[in-house]
């Protein structure tokens, strides 16, 4: 018994050493960079023990005190924080690196990998098949009838609450997801008539899982997890997201099926499907058929994938721009003028081509995009060894890239860098300006696929709003309170309120 114990502890020393010295590199890097003091098995976890209304607050911390390239711990895990533009644009830019494995946490909730957690060839492959679905921009000019349509449904809704003080974030976020649920399906969801709650509620339930398990790796393990009482809620939520999303994809396959089997159609009938389809999922499918390596699984994954994107990160910004231009009366004004300019009367439908010519209404959004980025942090990991600043950081370090910190650099943005200032955006400024000082939708080939999707609809929302009503608000910027769920949520939610203009 003696020698067998003594064998056990024998090899578990080896298998010790071994695992250490395979480390060596990280323990080396994490020796000589700078950082929080991190202990065995836990790391810098620890620092997270608190509520999501935190952790911004603690990410920022480590540029503060420790620079723009410093190291952290995460259970086992080592991670590098940046948040310098050069040394992002090394790392985006670079084809040595791939998204990190804080996305199989996403990958989790979409039944698979998709857009957002693959890498390599199948990554490219995904991403090559569905460019056009959501850039093209004679698709996205189809769906013009359809944002036109939700807009005015939501300004409807809100006339009935003239004069009254409200949170205007569920609103927003109900007329988002009916968007991107019309022009991802092809259905009506009537969120903004309060059917489908159940949908919508499971989304932001699912959602804020995934970000509970980022940064609480104990929450990884399934069994922590199981006996934890976010297991459930995560189970159900996952479950009516997935069963919505196939339901609808195995009737429009009938449809599709149908169509051509019956008509002897040419699925081909120009180079983006645009004649044939005017939804993303029409879409997919049609990639399913005539692509290889593109499946029915791959076209459920990537609708998820297309609508937790879309409708978020659209309604976290258009209700940001709302409080703030809430804030400052004298930038709403202007706003204003310009859309009365470019659209003298409510009979104008807001276009597309309309909104490219609200260059002030640009500029404010993108300045609002800089102090709240919808996603404020994200990952990359290293395929290969690369040199960042006076470090060689090895094969399979993970970075943290902090978009939220980068934004609001005073050495880029000047003295006033936490102030809203939309003059930010003027030619003369961003000129002088490192490209890579403004991501809001991260960089390079792995940036957000949905970048023109969301820019249209957030500038048409916003205009169409600003067009019909006044927003004022008794919140002061200086006490917003943010939280990291994933996205970027302000705590105190969006308290306006809303007059109609006459």
């Amino acid at each position: 018994m003696y020698l067998i114990l003594k064998g056990a502890l024998f090899c578990t020393f080896i298998l010790t050493l071994s695992y250490l010295w395979k480390r060596r590199k990280f323990y080396c890097l994490s020796w000589n960079m700078k950082g929080p003091i991190a202990f065995p098995f836990v790391g810098n976890a620890w620092m997270f023990f608190n509520s999501s209304k935190e952790t911004i607050n603690i990410i920022s911390m480590l540029g503060n005190k420790y620079g723009s390239l410093s190291r952290f711990w995460l259970g086992t895990k080592f991670l590098v924080y940046i948040n310098s533009p050069e040394h992002m644009e090394i790392l985006l830019n670079s084809d040595t690196q791939d998204k990190g494995n804080v996305y199989d946490n996403i990958s989790d909730l979409l039944g698979g990998h998709g857009l957002l957690s693959l890498n390599g060839n199948a990554w490219k492959t995904h991403r090559k098949l569905l460019n056009h679905t959501v850039q093209h921009y004679s698709i996205l000019n189809s769906y013009t009838a359809i944002f036109d349509e939700k807009v005015k449904t939501l300004i409807d809704i809100l006339k009935e609450r003239d004069g009254q003080t409200f949170n205007i974030y569920s609103y927003v976020e109900a007329a988002a997801a009916e968007m991107v649920c019309n022009t991802t399906f092809g259905v009506n969801m009537k969120l903004q008539h309060n059917e489908n709650k159940k949908f919508l509620d499971a989304v932001n339930n699912a959602t804020f899982v995934v970000g509970l398990k980022t940064l609480k790796p104990w929450f990884q393990n399934k069994l922590i997890m199981r006996l934890s009482k976010y297991h459930k809620m995560y189970c159900k939520s996952t479950t009516i997201i997935k069963d919505f999303v196939t339901k609808i994809y195995q009737q429009k396959l009938l449809e599709f099926d149908n169509k051509y089997s019956n008509s002897g159609l040419s699925i081909r009938s120009d180079e983006f499907g645009i004649k044939e389809s005017r939804n993303f999922v029409d879409e997919c499918i049609r990639l399913s058929v005539t692509q290889k390596g593109f499946n029915n699984e791959d076209c459920i994954i990537e609708s998820i994938t297309m609508l937790l994107a879309g409708f978020e990160t659209t309604a976290g910004t258009v209700s940001n721009a709302i409080l703030l231009l809430a804030m400052h009366p004298e930038y709403q004004e202007k706003v204003y003028d310009e859309i009365k300019n470019c659209l003298p009367t409510n009979e104008n439908t807001v276009t597309a081509d309309l909104i490219n010519q609200l260059n002030y209404t640009d500029r404010l959004i993108k300045e609002t995009l800089r102090l709240f980025p919808i996603i404020p942090l994200i990952t990359r990991i290293a395929t290969t060894d690369v040199k960042i600043g006076e470090y060689k950081i090895p094969t399979g370090t993970e970075f943290i890239l902090s978009i939220f910190d980068l934004h609001r650099k005073k050495s880029i943005w000047g003295p006033n860098a936490n102030q809203f200032d939309p003059n930010h955006f003027l030619i003369e400024n961003v000129t002088e300006r490192h490209s890579h000082s403004f991501i809001p939708f991260a960089y390079g080939a792995r940036n957000c696929v949905g970048l023109r999707y969301a820019n249209i609809v957030v500038r048409l929302i916003v205009a169409s709003l600003v067009r019909n009503f006044i927003f004022t608000t008794e919140e002061k910027f200086d006490e917003l309170r943010l939280k990291w769920a994933i996205t970027l949520k302000l705590d105190n939610g969006h308290i306006v309120k809303l007059s109609k203009r006459n």
